[in-house]
Formats: structure tokens, sequence, C-alpha cells
């Protein structure tokens, strides 16, 4: 695949993040291989209908989610990397908004084989929530130097 057709893929796959909806996704199968590994902080799921349900229920659990790619990068070889926020309100109202940098790779047939989504789930979630925020501070003051 070209550098030139791989940019064009991204610029596709970033829209579409972006712009999601429940009714845009089922488009997804537009950019991804039917096997499509998605992988974050949470689950590891192949397949595009499997992919296409962790974001459906994103939906379910959330109110008005939203991705914000802020910056992007081909890599040297079938790889690309998103710098982006995720901003959402949970059922009671209150918004909350995460940093990440997901790992997308290029198959030979011009779709995303693979996206991996890296965050710091312990400092952008588990610290915010109600007692289980204690408990992560706690284990991070005995793990550190």
């Amino acid at each position: 695949m070209s550098d030139k057709n791989k940019k064009e893929l991204l610029e596709k796959y970033i829209a579409y993040f972006e712009n999601i909806s429940v009714d845009t996704i089922d488009h997804l199968d537009e950019l991804v291989l039917n096997d499509v590994r998605f992988v974050d902080p949470f689950q590891e799921v192949t397949g595009v209908e499997e992919m296409k349900y962790v974001l459906s229920k994103m939906f379910d659990d959330v109110d008005d989610p939203e991705f914000i790619v802020t910056d992007w990068a081909l890599g040297q070889e079938s790889a690309a990397y998103l710098r982006w926020r995720f901003v959402f309100k949970t059922k009671k109202g209150k918004e909350w908004r995460f940093r990440g940098v997901s790992e997308v790779h290029f198959s030979d047939e011009g779709k995303i084989k693979q996206h991996i989504d890296h965050w710091d789930s312990a400092s952008q979630l588990y610290e915010k929530i109600p007692g289980v925020g204690s408990m992560v501070n706690l284990l991070k003051k005995k793990v550190s130097a």
C-alpha cells in the first residue's frame, strides 16, 4: 500500500471516528477488514461485527461521546499513530475527558487490520471513581520509588 493510499485511508478513518454516531457505525465495514483486531485497556475483540458491538455499546453506556484527533503520523512500515481526546457525559451528566494514542495498522488490501488504543486508565478513570481512586493511589504509592 502506498503512502498516499495509507494517508487517504487514515483520513477517512479519522473522519469516521470524529463523526461517529449510532447511524454511522455500520459504515465501519468500508474501512476495516472483516477480521479486524481491536484492543483497548478493557477488551480485545476480533472481527468487524465485534468492533461494531464495542462502538454501539459506547452509545448505550455514555451520552454525547466525541473523539477529537489532535495529531497523527504515518509510521515507517504499515502503521499510523493518532493522538486523540475522548469526551463524553456520564448518564448523570458529568463530563469526562480522556487522552490517548491509537496505533492503527494497514492491510495489503487497503483497509485497517488492527486498531490498538493506548491510554492510562488508572489516572484517567479509576482514580476518579469514589473508593476505587483511593485504592489506586495507595497502590501507586507502594510501587513508586
